[in-house]
């Protein structure tokens, strides 16, 4: 029986983690919140003016050219969003709703092995950032791209199909929060 258990637990140890990065996207989601040296943390703050805090980064992992919508229209906006633990809590952050002047399905195509950078500021308007009463505030953030929209057809403007749909996030990383 103690052989039996052992197998398992080997030949367990070799499919979890191949089934856990694959999980059948073709991409691969990384959060990077750059350290500030002199603090020794990862800094989100009101005080930078708007200037992106962060970046994520998306890789094509899987060996045919990916397409995701443009986060410039309605279809590729709401694609990229943060879970954070604050005091115990999840919290979801998301662009605010906006009213679209001009609005067409534009798309990006990300290569095999090529990646796709967002630069984000969460403390700008354009996200539903908490405020903190504090000075400062220890957080776990990670990014979430999900993408629900396979398609687009029109008579006019042509057909936009072969999206990727899904959603994937990215390892959870300590930052500090400041007012």
């Amino acid at each position: 029986m103690k052989k039996i258990i052992l197998a398992v637990l080997i030949c367990s140890s070799f499919f979890v983690p191949l089934y856990a990065q694959d999980n059948g996207s073709p991409f691969e989601l990384t959060l990077v919140v750059p350290a500030r040296l002199d603090l020794g943390k990862r800094p989100i703050s009101k005080s930078l003016n708007n200037k992106p805090e962060l970046h994520v980064i998306l890789k094509n992992i899987s060996d045919k050219p990916q397409k995701i919508w443009s986060e410039s229209y309605s279809w590729g906006y709401e694609n990229l969003s943060f879970e954070m633990i604050l005091d115990g809590k999840r919290v979801l952050i998301e662009k605010k709703p906006r009213e679209w002047e001009k609005n067409f399905p534009d798309y990006w195509t990300i290569l095999s092995g090529e990646y796709f950078v967002f630069d984000v500021s969460l403390t700008s308007e354009e996200w539903n950032f908490p405020s903190i009463e504090e000075a400062s505030k220890i957080a776990e953030l990670k990014a979430v791209y999900r993408n629900t929209s396979n398609s687009f057809k029109t008579g006019t403007e042509g057909n936009y199909e072969g999206f990727w749909t899904g959603r994937i996030e990215s390892e959870p990383l300590e930052v500090t929060l400041y007012r």
